[in-house]
């Protein structure tokens, strides 16, 4: 039996029409240094190259599913009534306060809300996919080479957070394998350049 998250990252896939799909979890063979070793010199490529990359941004575990029932309480919802003139025309208008995003630098709250986003892989896979769906408690966040945006619509266009993700990667003396994985593309052409 998958965990509800996996499950739910299949079913997305297929309404998606997407035929392939990489879990980590199941792609690398657990506890296998070797197997990691080898499968994480790949990594900068697997998700640079992704479609998109589906992240349960909300979830503590595997188990806790991307569609999974409200975390916190949904945002409370308005209704506008509009003078008789207007509602034959528009009806009532009906809008949602903001919901709470993550901030940058994570804190503890946020750490709390996104448990994902605490992940030293997450980071990695941020910064190289082209396109990332978070699945949080109260909607979703798209994340792309160009833009942000949520569904109550508040979310601040934080590019100024993956230029700063980039600058880190670029620029960090650091080895490992995530790093050079990146920089390799950035070298070889093979990156499409983007963030």
């Amino acid at each position: 039996q998958l965990p509800p998250t996996f499950q739910d990252s299949i079913q997305f896939c297929l309404a998606l029409n997407v035929r392939y799909l990489w879990i980590d979890a199941l792609c690398i063979i657990q506890d296998d240094s070797l197997d990691w070793q080898i499968k994480s010199s790949k990594m900068a490529d697997i998700y640079r190259n992704a479609y998109i990359t589906l992240a349960a941004t909300s979830s503590n575990s595997g188990s806790g599913g991307c569609f999974a029932e409200q975390r916190i309480p949904a945002a409370a919802e308005h209704t506008l009534h509009l003078s008789d003139d207007l509602s034959s025309l528009f009806g009532d208008i009906r809008f949602r306060e903001a919901a709470k995003h993550w901030t940058t630098p994570l804190t503890r709250s946020s750490s709390l809300s996104y448990p994902l986003l605490t992940r030293g892989w997450v980071f990695q896979e941020r910064v190289l996919s082209p396109r990332v769906l978070h699945f949080c408690a109260q909607e979703m966040v798209w994340e792309c080479n160009t833009t942000s945006m949520c569904e109550c619509r508040s979310l601040p266009i934080y590019n100024a957070e993956r230029e700063l993700l980039r600058d880190i990667l670029e620029n960090s003396t650091l080895d490992s394998p995530v790093l050079f994985n990146y920089r390799q593309g950035h070298a070889t052409g093979t990156s499409s350049g983007k963030l």
